[in-house]
């Protein structure tokens, strides 16, 4: 199970580390090619720096024997499109 956290230091992602047992590396990119994204230890959390492609993060996983899984998207939920007020 995949968190975000947003506060005043910014964007992280808080990882269920039990559920992701075995898992020793993720890769996080903001496309879905992964392109431009190097694999990284699983921690606990991750802080994340943007620009993000449209608030959407593309995930994945390997675990020590190489297997990688399917990749996952996950849309960052702290886009908020606020109404204009005429006063």
């Amino acid at each position: 199970v995949v968190f975000l956290q947003q506060d005043a230091a910014g964007v992280s992602l808080i990882f269920d580390m039990p559920l992701l047992d075995g898992v020793v590396e993720v890769q996080i990119s903001s496309q879905p090619t992964f392109t431009d994204a190097a694999w990284q230890p699983l921690v606990t959390i991750l802080p994340l720096s943007g620009p993000f492609n449209g608030g959407v993060l593309y995930l994945r996983f390997r675990d020590q024997a190489q297997h990688m899984s399917e990749s996952i998207q996950l849309q960052l939920p702290y886009q908020l499109f606020l109404p204009v007020i005429n006063r």
